[in-house]
C-alpha cells in the first residue's frame, strides 16, 4: 500500500526502532459533534487515553473473530470525522497493528475496488445502508474477514445476507458519540448486545411515574453517561435494544418506538428504504394537528393501500402512517442516518397548500408534428441522391427549423403545455438527461438528484454504456431509468438514411 512520509518527523534509520510519542492520556485529542439525528449537533470533548482504551477494546473483539494474528486491513465507507468512522477507520488499526485504507469508497463498485486493491485480512466498516446497496447491487467482492457496522441496528434477515453474499460474520457495534463504541453483537445470532471489556449499563434511579432511563460506566467511558435509548438489561453486561427515548410514540394508550416501526416498514418486500416520522410537538400537543407519524417510502413497484394492507399484518393499527408519501430518495447523510431536521424538512416541503400550474395551451397536437417531422426528414433525405438535390436541402433545413422551433426553444407552447410554475401538492416534472454514462460527471449528477430526490431518465447511447457498465447499473440502482440512445451518437446521425437510422437505434 501506498505510504506517506512526514518529512518533518524523526526518521528513523533502517533497522531501528521507532519511538512513540508519549501523549499524555488527559491531553484533549478531539471535539466530537452529535450527528443531529435527535435534535441540534452538541459538541462532546475526548481525552486520548480514554481513546486509546477503547480502540483497544474493540481490538480484543476484533481479534477474537480474526483467524489469524496478521495485521488487518480496514477500509470503510463512513466518513473519519464521524466518531464511528473515527473509532473504525482510524484508531481501530492505528492502536491495533492494524492498516488503513484511505480510499473512502461510497459507491457499491468502488467499494468492491477498494477491498480487491486491499491485502487480506479484510475488514469492512460500514453502515446498514451501505451493505443494503452493496448486496442489491450483485457485485461479486473479494473474500473478506470481518464486518463491521453501525449507526443503526440491521434487520436480522439483511445481517444473515450480508454474511452470506461477502463470506463474512457481521459484528454490529453500539455506542454514542457521548460514550463512544460501548458494546457488540452478531445480529444473525441474535438480538442481545455484549459490553466491551470494563464498560457496564444500568438503569439510573427514576422518580414513581417517570420512565426508566439508562446510563452507561466504566472502561473508557468518561464518567456516568446517560443513554438515549430504552433497554431491556439481562446483566450490566448485556442487554437488548428497545428503541430511543425520543422514538417512543403514544397514540390512544399505546406506546411504540418508531425504531420497532421503522423496522416493521423496512420487512415489507418490495420497500427499498422507509422512515417514519412524529413531529416533536405532537407527542407534547393535544392540539397538534397530526396525530399518526407520517410515512415517507422509497418503494418504486407498490401503491399505498398495498403498503397499509402489509403494514396491518405487522403493527397495531393505532400506529399505521397517515399520510404515507413516496419518495424516491430518503435525506440521508454520509452514514446512511436521517437527521431529524431533514425529516422535518421533507415533511414541511410536503405539506404546503397546492397551488394550481400556469400554463398554457398547446397549439398542435405532438403525434401529428413529429410524424410531419419525419416524413420530411425522409423526403429530404431520399431527395439529396437525385437532381432535386438543392430542393431536398431546402426540406431538411425546413424540418430542422420546425424541430428547434416546436422542440428546443425552451418557451415552446407548440408540443405542449409550459409549466411556469409546478403544483407544490404534486411537485414532479420529467427531467431527461442526454449522452452519459461519463465517469467524471454521472457521479456527480446522481448526488446533485438525490439531495433533491429527484428521479432522471439518461438517454444514454450504447458504446457509452458497454463502456461503464458498473456507471450504468449504479444509475438504475438508484432509481433512474435508461432511455434508448443511438448506439454511437455520431455527429451526422440526422444526414443518415432510414436503414442507417433504424441500424443505429436498433444496436443500442
Amino acid at each position: 500500500l501506498p505510504q506517506i512520509i512526514y518529512e518533518r518527523g524523526p526518521i528513523p534509520a533502517p533497522g531501528e526502532a521507532f519511538d512513540v510519542p508519549d501523549i499524555p492520556a488527559e491531553q484533549i485529542a478531539a471535539y466530537v459533534f452529535t450527528s443531529g439525528s435527535t435534535g441540534d449537533p452538541v459538541p462532546h470533548v475526548k481525552h486520548w487515553g480514554l481513546l486509546v482504551e477503547n480502540a483497544q477494546g474493540a481490538g480484543l473483539r476484533v481479534r477474537e473473530w480474526l483467524s489469524t494474528e496478521a495485521p488487518f486491513t480496514v477500509t470503510g465507507t463512513v466518513p473519519a470525522q464521524h466518531m464511528y468512522g473515527f473509532e473504525s477507520t482510524v484508531l481501530l488499526p492505528l492502536l491495533n497493528e492494524g492498516i488503513i485504507d484511505a480510499s473512502h469508497p461510497f459507491y457499491p463498485a468502488d467499494i468492491v475496488q477498494a477491498l480487491e486493491a486491499t491485502p487480506a485480512p479484510r475488514l469492512l466498516v460500514s453502515t446498514p445502508f451501505h451493505l443494503r446497496t452493496l448486496i442489491e447491487s450483485g457485485l461479486s467482492a473479494p473474500p473478506l474477514d470481518l464486518l463491521l457496522s453501525a449507526t443503526a441496528p440491521l434487520a436480522p434477515q439483511l445481517a444473515r445476507q450480508a454474511e452470506e453474499r461477502l463470506g463474512a460474520p457481521l459484528l454490529e457495534i453500539y455506542g454514542s458519540t457521548e460514550t463512544g463504541q460501548i458494546a457488540m453483537r452478531r445480529g444473525s445470532a441474535g438480538e442481545l448486545w455484549q459490553t466491551l471489556d470494563g464498560v457496564q449499563v444500568q438503569a439510573l434511579p427514576t422518580p414513581a411515574g417517570e420512565e426508566l432511563r439508562f446510563a452507561a460506566s466504566g472502561g473508557h467511558v468518561e464518567g456516568v453517561v446517560p443513554l438515549s435509548d430504552v433497554l431491556e438489561l439481562q446483566s450490566p453486561t448485556s442487554f437488548a435494544l428497545l428503541g430511543r427515548h425520543t422514538d417512543m410514540v403514544n397514540i390512544a394508550g399505546k406506546r411504540t418506538s418508531l425504531a420497532y416501526l421503522n423496522h416493521q416498514l423496512n420487512s415489507i418486500p418490495g420497500v427499498l428504504d422507509g422512515a417514519l416520522y412524529w413531529p416533536q410537538d405532537a407527542a407534547h400537543d393535544a392540539q397538534a394537528r397530526i396525530q399518526r407519524p407520517m410515512a415517507f417510502v422509497v418503494a418504486p413497484g407498490l401503491d399505498e393501500a398495498t403498503l397499509q394492507h402489509a403494514l396491518r399484518e405487522r403493527i397495531d393499527p393505532a400506529f399505521l402512517p397517515r399520510p404515507i408519501h413516496f419518495v424516491t430518495a430518503l435525506p440521508r447523510n454520509a452514514t446512511g442516518k436521517l437527521p431529524q431536521q431533514a425529516l422535518a424538512e421533507l415533511a414541511r416541503q410536503l405539506q404546503q397548500p397546492a397551488t394550481p400550474a400556469a400554463s398554457v395551451r398547446p397549439r398542435w397536437k405532438p403525434a401529428p408534428l413529429v410524424s410531419a417531422s419525419v416524413g420530411l426528414h425522409v423526403a429530404g433525405i431520399a431527395g439529396l441522391f437525385t437532381p432535386a438535390w438543392p430542393w431536398s436541402l431546402g426540406v431538411l433545413a425546413a424540418d430542422h427549423a420546425l424541430v428547434t422551433a416546436t422542440g428546443l426553444w425552451p418557451r415552446s407552447t407548440w408540443l405542449g403545455p409550459n409549466l411556469l410554475h409546478l403544483p407544490r401538492h404534486r411537485p414532479e416534472v420529467a427531467i431527461t438527461i442526454d449522452d452519459g454514462p461519463d465517469p467524471e460527471v454521472t457521479p456527480a449528477v446522481l448526488d446533485l438528484l438525490g439531495q433533491h430526490g429527484a428521479v432522471a431518465t439518461f438517454f444514454c447511447p450504447g458504446a457509452r454504456v458497454q463502456q461503464h457498465p458498473a456507471l450504468a447499473r449504479e444509475i438504475v440502482r438508484r432509481g433512474h431509468a435508461i432511455g434508448n440512445h443511438s448506439q454511437h451518437h455520431r455527429h451526422h446521425f440526422s444526414l443518415m438514411g432510414p436503414g442507417a437510422l433504424r441500424r443505429e437505434i436498433g444496436a443500442a
